[in-house]
């Protein structure tokens, strides 16, 4: 099952026409899919998951996971993915729900996870109810006052508890009530005929802790808790009061549990940043300091990020070909770019929910599909594409020397600035570096515009002692050397081998043109073929 998890985020390649048709559909009506078959660029979130489902499989103990972000981010995706994927497993328990419904039981969490194992498990409840009782068989030779006295020492539980697992064991008429209060499940009939009042919440935490020790599947009990927000947005003081109690406590027992086989993942929309502490602290400030550390926030969509629009846009117009049997033509992402940023009312670096962005994105396909048209490219557009290379290549030809790391730079500048990357001053800045740095990490660009594998060379020994000369305060960052591979040399690939912390990036003329264009390059169907030329280039440079 640990190989089952590890590879539980790989998205689905083989799809079939009906579930392509469902999942789009449901994204058109803004409704996250039941069974997702992709999730794109979250990797931080996936890996982050991944290790604490893997955790808890391995006997780590108790984990608790809460997703963060806006309306729209993903994370009743994230949800619904987690749940549809282990319950085709089979090997786990999985019990989905969100704050609103526990209004059937008073607004208790604890009781709520117990309600919903015994409606969608009743045969393993009952199974594993009934084994915990065999405990002590034995005893029932004893008067029912002193047995039931026993089963409260024994199990820390309260009277009635004690008294539900008595009429279990001793299989009297009661003994049908008694394991329907114990699920949670009953009504005041049962608590008259058992002569008993609702069991608390304590006591439910022990019930999931018998559940635990005796039940039949060998994977863990994950609980999916969607939109926690509505604890503090719609209850009422009593209510929420109530919710938050019960959450707290729950998380307090189940790092106790033995076995601890139980993993809890929350979801909370947060719409501005820090509103989920200021309500959740005021109301329940020791909650808080329990959920504070488990907060993973989901990544918005980033349309002036090239590589996270070309996944985003590939997984859909996959999965839009199977569904209509219309192929838009996917490989022309940038001219899908083009006609996403005019939707949205022109160019922007302005992050957007990924919900808004699919939307859009379909938006555009069904506009193409209605009209019979794609994104192919003409071929005037390829004219058109080769004469802005040529004439890169006469200016390039024709340029100074040394104005050519500039050209480079400049181009290189606005490629990093769509990136998320903002530009670093430096004392004694030469023209033929560029400092930037993005919110992990800076690096250093050393520009090499040589026309010889000897002055190449001269360039090498400049870059590292550059490097070398910045001061003790910027040396947390990684260096990359861009050069012409036309002038390379087994020399200067063993000389640059010699030197592991600095990044060597060949370049070769076709995309050295491509570079140099990039700063001028217009919102034009040229611009795929241009943004395809320099793919290797921004992978490395990324």
């Amino acid at each position: 099952m640990i190989q089952f998890i590890e590879k539980l985020f790989a998205n689905e390649t083989k799809l079939e026409k009906k579930i392509a048709i469902k999942e789009i559909n449901g994204m058109k009506n803004s409704q996250p899919p039941e069974k997702p078959t992709f999730i794109v660029n979250q990797n931080e979130i996936k890996s982050r998951l991944t290790q604490k489902l893997t955790d808890c499989m391995r006997g780590y103990g108790f984990e608790h996971v809460v997703l963060t972000g806006k309306v729209g981010g993903g994370k009743t995706h994230f949800l619904n993915w987690i749940e549809s994927r282990m319950n085709d497993n089979g090997n786990f328990y999985m019990v989905k729900f969100q704050v609103q419904e526990t209004s059937t039981v008073k607004h208790s969490f604890v009781k709520m996870i117990v309600s919903k194992i015994f409606q969608q498990y009743y045969e393993d409840f009952t199974r594993a109810m009934n084994l915990l009782v065999t405990e002590f068989e034995g005893d029932l030779d004893s008067e029912q006052d002193l047995i039931i006295g026993m089963l409260c020492n024994r199990y820390k539980v309260s009277n009635d508890l004690a008294r539900i697992l008595y009429e279990v064991c001793a299989k009297t008429k009661k003994g049908s009530a008694a394991i329907r209060v114990m699920g949670a499940s009953h009504g005041r009939t049962e608590l008259l005929r058992l002569g008993i009042k609702n069991l608390i919440d304590s006591d439910y935490i022990k019930i999931i802790q018998f559940f635990l020790k005796y039940k039949k599947k060998d994977g863990y009990l994950l609980v999916l808790l969607d939109e926690f927000e509505h604890a503090y947005l719609s209850l009422t003081p009593a209510a929420r009061r109530n919710f938050f109690t019960s959450y707290k406590a729950f998380i307090d027992e189940a790092v106790k549990f033995d076995p601890a086989d139980i993993v809890l993942i929350t979801s909370v929309t947060e719409q501005s940043e820090g509103h989920l502490k200021e309500k959740v602290e005021s109301a329940e400030l020791a909650l808080w300091s329990r959920i504070q550390h488990q907060i993973n926030a989901l990544s918005e969509f980033s349309p002036a990020d090239p590589l996270e629009f070309k996944e985003l846009f590939n997984e859909l117009s996959v999965r839009y070909r199977i569904a209509y049997d219309y192929d838009i033509y996917s490989k022309n992402e940038s001219e899908m770019r083009k006609r996403f940023l005019e939707r949205l009312g022109g160019d922007t670096v302005q992050s957007m929910s990924y919900r808004d962005a699919i939307l859009n994105m379909l938006g555009i396909m069904d506009d193409l599909r209605m009209n019979k048209q794609t994104l192919e490219i003409s071929t005037d557009t390829r004219v058109e594409y080769e004469k802005i290379i040529q004439d890169a290549k006469k200016q390039w030809e024709d340029a100074h020397p040394n104005a050519k790391p500039g050209m480079i730079k400049s181009s290189l500048e606005k490629l990093l600035m769509e990136l998320r990357y903002k530009k670093l001053a430096l004392e004694n800045e030469v023209g033929s570096v560029l400092f930037v740095s993005n919110l992990v990490s800076k690096k250093l660009f050393f520009i090499s515009t040589t026309s010889n594998s000897k002055s190449l060379i001269t360039s090498i020994d400049k870059c590292i002692k550059y490097k070398d000369s910045l001061s003790t305060k910027e040396d947390d960052f990684e260096t990359i050397f861009i050069y012409q591979k036309q002038w390379e040399t087994k020399a200067i690939v063993q000389m640059l081998s010699l030197y592991p912390d600095i990044h060597a990036l060949a370049i070769n003329e076709l995309e050295l043109y491509n570079l140099f264009v990039y700063k001028n390059m217009k919102e034009n169907i040229s611009r795929e073929k241009i943004m395809s030329e320099l793919e290797r280039v921004i992978n490395d440079i990324k």
